[in-house]
Order: C-alpha cells, then sequence, then structure tokens
C-alpha cells in the first residue's frame, strides 16, 4: 500500500485559494445583507448577523498572526462590538 504525499507548496495554495474563495463569499454575503437587519438575533442565544461577521473577522485575525509566528489572542471570540458597531466598520 502506497499513500499519496502532497507537496507542501501545492498545499499552501490550495489553502491559500479556498481562504480567498469563502473570503470572498462571505463579502458578497455580507454588501447585500440590509444594515437595518445586521444587529437583529434570529432567536435568543443565537448571534447576529453582524455578531458572526464580528466573530469570524477576529478568527481571521487570529489565524493570520499565527501564521505570521505573531502573538495571537484566542481570549476573545469575536470583535469588539463598541469598536465595530456596524456593518461597515466590520
Amino acid at each position: 500500500m502506497t499513500t499519496k504525499t502532497v507537496p507542501t507548496d501545492a498545499f499552501s495554495v490550495a489553502v491559500i485559494r479556498r481562504w480567498e474563495q469563502v473570503g470572498s463569499k462571505l463579502l458578497t454575503l455580507a454588501e447585500g445583507f440590509p444594515e437595518e437587519k445586521c444587529e437583529t438575533a434570529p432567536v435568543d442565544g443565537i448571534r447576529s448577523f453582524a455578531d458572526v461577521l464580528r466573530h469570524v473577522v477576529l478568527w481571521n485575525q487570529y489565524v493570520a498572526a499565527t501564521v505570521r509566528r505573531e502573538k495571537a489572542d484566542d481570549t476573545a471570540n469575536e470583535l469588539s462590538k463598541t469598536k465595530y458597531p456596524d456593518k461597515a466598520r466590520v
């Protein structure tokens, strides 16, 4: 039985390409989402759309810092609503 190995460069390119595709789709979704509904949660205990965006952006920043071998803070679970109060800031 043999196993195939994927060269690191090819793997990195594939991951980066997929990351960019997901980011592009999320940006399109965010741009199309009505501003007046961004802070509305569908039900109690579920994040609003803006909270989800703040969560995704925080973890994107965390991953980027980790890849750059910088100290990444993983104590928060989303960006501050005070610092990022609306869709445009997020």
